[in-house]
């Protein structure tokens, strides 16, 4: 059995709170005859979707978290590509929203290089909300 990452297990968290919120927003509209064809219908779409709608919301992100650690740590795409094992793609226009990389391995890429950055600078990787990475050149004592 494959070992799963935090930002995996929360994104599956996620999809099973929103399956159950479909599944007894149908319970309550069958409790109390609210339940026409469009309504099972609509809520089950809303079921179905929404099992990969975390893992969807998480990929942009995600590309943005993986290029700002490559730059921070010096990594060149070869060697993230080799990390992830994810195989051969266009080093010439090389975009990571064109290239067909399957959510598994970018969670363990992520994963991985999170860790890396950990053990260089004894300290977290923290994205914030405009997308800026935190200067590191300061915590380590570098000018």
């Amino acid at each position: 059995m494959r070992v799963m990452v935090k930002n995996e297990k929360i994104d599956m968290l996620y999809s099973i709170i929103l399956v159950l919120l479909g599944l007894f927003a149908l319970f309550v509209c069958k409790v109390y005859n609210f339940y026409w064809e469009w309504t099972s219908f609509f809520l089950f779409m809303e079921i179905i979707s929404s099992i990969n709608l975390p893992a969807a919301i998480r990929r942009k992100k995600q590309y943005k978290k993986i290029e700002d650690l490559r730059k921070v740590l010096n990594l060149s795409i070869e060697e993230v590509r080799e990390i992830a094992d994810i195989g051969r793609y266009d080093l010439i226009d090389w975009k990571w929203d064109k290239a067909y990389i399957p959510q598994k391995k970018l969670y363990k890429l992520e994963d991985t290089l999170e860790k890396m950055y950990f053990k260089k600078f004894d300290k977290e990787f923290v994205l914030d909300n405009k997308g800026y990475v935190q200067s590191t050149s300061l915590t380590n004592g570098e000018n």
